[in-house]
């Protein structure tokens, strides 16, 4: 018997789920894929983003046609780190809490036969990644404020309020952040771009931060660039500095932030932040480290299934 062309990787814990046997839908999944495909998928349960990225790995070096992600952010990160610079596409199945990169790529949500179109049938484009160190990322990176509540979000509250967990950790992380001096490097420049107090500086591979703030409006997934921004800090007392940093917050919301001089928007494909004292670190919504980071674009690092246009389409029965 053929090896299946198919391979999914799951998270079980992925969107409030249980670790304690196969999810509801898996054997919808299984079910179509079969159908399509004339072979049931591969299934792994990863445990951990490492393994996720082993699983992946070693479906791709194995032979397999596709490698489905299904799970949040966090686990389509892990996957397509395994995936990179190989030939084995990635398809993305979303079933974790915000599921930034699906709702970038116009992949259904809470629809497991519409992102199966998509991964078994859709169009293969290539996409940028990020790197630093030995670490890659899809969506972003960032250093400070919103850093600082990713690495104190409560997972028991993220698992019964979903996105809302995230506002609580950034509503606690305001009342406590001090914003430290940041100095930014782009381009392997000598002199910095940027010096001076910041509440965040967000290095964008894709246009929406947490599904719905166009922080980077004009970011493309392949063109070797990221774009930067860096919310500086009023010199003002520090009450007057965290208000500025709501209203610039509200700015991201309505498209209106590159108006605010305080907000500096940039592209490069190299950044190095470094900041006193050191703040927490982010990718893709996990917590990575503190300062300092240099990140890098590794470009058209990773072949991504994404919806057809519709007059394209072809037949797919669920």
């Amino acid at each position: 018997m053929k090896p299946s062309p198919v391979t999914i990787i799951y998270n079980p814990r992925a969107g409030g789920g249980s670790s304690q046997g196969e999810p509801s839908w898996l054997s919808d999944a299984r079910r179509l894929v079969a159908a399509d495909t004339g072979s049931p998928p591969r299934v792994f349960a990863s445990r951990d983003f490492a393994e996720a990225e082993r699983f992946a790995g070693e479906a791709a070096d194995a032979g397999a046609q596709l490698v489905i992600a299904a799970g949040g952010d966090g686990t389509v990160r892990a996957v397509a780190e395994g995936l990179i610079r190989k030939e084995t596409p990635l398809g993305i199945l979303p079933r974790g809490t915000i599921n930034v990169l699906a709702r970038e790529l116009g992949i259904p949500l809470d629809d497991v036969p519409g992102a199966l179109e998509v991964a078994l049938r859709g169009e293969t484009r290539a996409l940028d990644m990020g790197k630093s160190g030995d670490r890659h990322f899809l969506l972003m990176a960032s250093v400070g404020i919103d850093a600082s509540a990713v690495e104190n979000v409560n997972v028991e509250l993220k698992s019964f309020v979903g996105g809302g967990a995230y506002v609580v950790a950034g509503l606690s992380a305001l009342a406590t952040f001090t914003p430290p001096v940041m100095t930014v490097w782009v381009g392997g420049a000598r002199e910095p771009y940027w010096h001076g107090e910041a509440f965040a500086v967000v290095i964008a591979n894709t246009r929406s931060y947490g599904g719905d703030f166009p922080i980077a409006p004009e970011a493309e997934w392949d063109d070797g660039q990221f774009d930067i921004c860096i919310f500086g800090a009023l010199d003002a007392p520090l009450p007057v500095q965290r208000a500025h940093f709501l209203r610039q917050v509200g700015a991201v919301t309505v498209n209106l932030h590159r108006s605010d001089p305080d907000i500096h928007y940039l592209r490069a494909s190299r950044v190095v932040v470094e900041s006193d004292p050191p703040v927490p670190v982010q990718i893709d919504g996990d917590a990575l480290a503190t300062t300092p980071l240099s990140v890098e674009v590794v470009a058209r690092a990773l072949t991504v299934r994404v919806p057809v246009r519709p007059e394209e389409a072809q037949g797919f029965t669920g």
